[in-house]
């Protein structure tokens, strides 16, 4: 969903972009949880979806504490240090968007 997401973005069918965001959100078949939802935020704000944004940023800050044990405990596990880098900035990156 999130390609479709992107290709609606980038030739501007904005009824389907809406639709596809709406879906995102409701499905049960596609679950935003604390394992996706720092990615699905950042897609988000690259496919200039304000609905997808901006649920993914009430999710945060409603599951703070549990989205930071989380890519914490994915950092420690991480197979070599520029992974762990990334998911670091990845973490530091959300948090500077939420706080401001």
């Amino acid at each position: 969903m999130v390609h479709l997401l992107k290709v609606t973005d980038i030739y501007g069918v904005e009824p389907l972009k809406d639709k596809v965001e709406d879906t995102i959100i409701k499905s049960p078949y596609i679950s935003i949880s604390v394992h996706n939802v720092c990615e699905i935020l950042i897609w988000s704000k690259e496919c200039k979806a304000p609905q997808l944004r901006n649920y993914c940023e009430q999710y945060i800050r409603s599951n703070e504490d549990l989205i930071i044990e989380q890519r914490l405990e994915y950092c420690a596990n991480a197979e070599d240090e520029n992974e762990r880098s990334q998911m670091l900035e990845l973490l530091f990156s959300v948090n500077n968007d939420i706080k401001n």
